[in-house]
């Protein structure tokens, strides 16, 4: 099973009060108040604790996402965007199963084909 997130997984946020975010965009959302805090609890125990919100937050699947979202079930970039950003998504009012609305205009508005052709002209000019 494929993570939704690799950053979420091995590069966590740790706010200054102690507080631990599966990510820095995370910070001041809706989710912040139910993660755990450091000065009250470990590492090792929110790591092996299947229950614990981070836990659940960081080990999101991208067949979930798609699962959750029937626009991502149908659309040609489910596997590239797996429903794109967590945070983005929350951050959005979509929630954290949500799809991302930013992910979603960079693939289906040909923003990705855009780049990759302006990068093959720059380094044509090289």
């Amino acid at each position: 099973k494929v993570s939704s997130c690799l950053t979420c997984r091995v590069h966590p946020y740790l706010l200054p009060h102690g507080v631990l975010l599966p990510c820095a965009s995370m910070t001041d959302s809706s989710i912040e108040g139910e993660m755990p805090n450091l000065t009250e609890t470990t590492l090792s125990e929110i790591y092996r604790n299947p229950q614990n919100p981070f836990f659940q937050l960081s080990n999101i699947r991208v067949a979930d996402v798609i699962a959750h979202n029937p626009d991502c079930q149908s659309c040609t970039y489910r596997y590239e965007c797996g429903g794109g950003c967590r945070a983005l998504s929350l951050l959005s009012g979509n929630g954290v199963m949500g799809y991302s609305p930013t992910l979603c205009a960079f693939f289906k508005q040909g923003y990705r084909d855009r780049i990759r052709k302006a990068v093959e002209q720059g380094k044509k000019k090289l």
